[in-house]
């Protein structure tokens, strides 16, 4: 469901990294022209957009600003958290939400949770299907009692396994490969 999400949420997704990237910019180039020649966290346009990307993952160089600049720098600082934290952190949220309800209530965007699943049910029934064709092919000759018991057990515990699946996924739709005839064997 989260793939589904974010891949419905794309189209939304791209014009808000634009904005973003374009507020970052904005602060950046304001913050090295008007800390650039005191401070080095802003010493070039790039150094800024990397203090201004620690302060959005929860690292502060705040010591600095505030030393130098007592109250343009709590102002700076104040004013890109308000635009990141609460603007564009709740668009990105609004953007997800909505992607979300949209994926919820529209089933053919979902994708199948159980993929893996029905792939080894697949998987696991053609494997039976083989063993028991290679069972009455070859053990129709007189063979060793003890390969035959040893074919029959295989088949039985791959009879387990398709089971077990079929209750996990939640398809129980006949069991007719689970039964083993008996004069199969």
């Amino acid at each position: 469901m989260l793939g589904s999400t974010i891949r419905y949420a794309a189209r939304d997704l791209l014009p808000f990294t634009v904005l973003f990237i374009l507020i970052l910019s904005d602060f950046a180039c304001f913050g090295f022209l008007m800390f650039g020649f005191h401070l080095p966290d802003y010493e070039s346009v790039i150094v800024s957009i990397e203090s201004l990307l620690l302060t959005v993952i929860g690292k502060f160089p705040l010591e600095n600003l505030n030393a130098h600049y007592k109250y343009l720098g709590p102002i700076y600082f104040g004013a890109f958290s308000i635009v990141c934290f609460f603007i564009l952190l709740n668009m990105l949220i609004s953007i997800v939400n909505d992607a979300y309800s949209q994926v919820k209530e529209d089933v053919s965007l979902q994708s199948n949770e159980y993929e893996i699943v029905a792939f080894m049910m697949k998987r696991l029934q053609l494997l039976r299907r083989r063993a028991v064709h290679f069972t009455m092919k070859k053990f129709n000759i007189r063979r060793k009692s003890q390969d035959r018991y040893k074919m029959k057990l295989v088949i039985q515990k791959l009879d387990l396994v398709l089971f077990k699946l079929e209750h996990m996924s939640g398809d129980l739709e006949t069991r007719e490969h689970l039964t083993l005839s008996k004069d199969m064997y």
